[in-house]
This record gives C-alpha cells, sequence and structure tokens, in this order.
C-alpha cells in the first residue's frame, strides 16, 4: 500500500511539474476521443439510413418464396410463382405490425439493341404499391429510392410501362 502511495505522489508531482506538457497530452486526449465520438456517430448513421434505403429499394425486410425458388428459381423464376398472391397478401398484411407488402417478379434477362447485347436484371412490379414502399421518412428527409430522369413513373393505367436504369440506357 506504501509503494503505492509513493507511485501515485511521485506521478501527481510529475504531472504538476510539467503543466504545458500534461495540458497538451490532455487537450489531445479530448481532441482524439471527440473525433472518435463524431465519426462513430456519422459512420452509426451512414450504416442506418443505407440499411433503410436497401429495405425501401429492393428487398423489403422480408421476402416470401416458393419452396426450392433458391435451389433452383433463378434458371426458371415462372415455376416458381405464387399461385394465390392476393390471399398471400391478405394474410400476412392482417399482422397489425405489417404495413404493406409488394409483390415482385425478379429474373434475369438479356436485352439487345442494334448489335449489342447485355445482361440486365429485370423486376416485375405492382406499382402503385411500389411507390408506396420506394417513398419514406427517414430521419433526415423525405426519400425516393428510384429517381426518375426523364418520362413517367410506373402506373397502373400502363401495364407495360418500363423504367430502364440509366447505366444500362448508355450501354
Amino acid at each position: 500500500m506504501k509503494i503505492l502511495k509513493r507511485l501515485l505522489q511521485i506521478s501527481w508531482r510529475n504531472v504538476l511539474r510539467h503543466r504545458r506538457r500534461s495540458l497538451f497530452t490532455l487537450v489531445i486526449l479530448v481532441l482524439g476521443s471527440t473525433g472518435l465520438i463524431l465519426m462513430g456517430g456519422f459512420f452509426n448513421s451512414m450504416i442506418v439510413e443505407f440499411r433503410e434505403m436497401f429495405i425501401h429499394s429492393q428487398s423489403g425486410h422480408l421476402q416470401i418464396n416458393v419452396k426450392g425458388y433458391y435451389e433452383k428459381g433463378t434458371t426458371a423464376p415462372f415455376n416458381y410463382l405464387i399461385q394465390d398472391v392476393s390471399s398471400v397478401q391478405e394474410l400476412i398484411e392482417s399482422n397489425p405490425h405489417v404495413r404493406l407488402t409488394v409483390p415482385y417478379l425478379k429474373m434475369n434477362g438479356m436485352v439487345s439493341a442494334a448489335d449489342t447485347t447485355i445482361a440486365a436484371l429485370v423486376l416485375g412490379v405492382d406499382p402503385v404499391r411500389e411507390q408506396r414502399m420506394t417513398n419514406y421518412t427517414s430521419s433526415r428527409a423525405q426519400n425516393q429510392s428510384t429517381r426518375i430522369l426523364e418520362g413517367e413513373p410506373l402506373s397502373s393505367a400502363n401495364p407495360y410501362g418500363v423504367i430502364l436504369g440509366n447505366g444500362l440506357k448508355q450501354s
């Protein structure tokens, strides 16, 4: 106990004797800790916003597929369609915690124009439900995950409407 007391006395005297160095060390500790806290908050906020944007633009919180879809559905998506979509939607939306269900048909395809052919991801959606899902309010602002640069958003009045991604358009 005497040794510990003596070491604390020596340490305290050393801190008081070299005031400028001690103050400089304290300032460095405070600034470094403040920077770490601010950056941690920034990255945490960024992760939350990315998660919300992904949920509202890609997959939702939960995906329901016919059994076997993940094994064979990518090569033959029409063989793995949910047969009675409206009854499945009603059942899911009867849960008070569910706000909305959006049916998707997702497949890969090839797009050709003149002498160029390129692979593309094709999504079939219900335009009204899709628009409700992609317009969401985050902690910062009202967001829309899909930004239309030219033309009109999808509409149920035009069942053959298409949104073409900018990268695919340029390719």
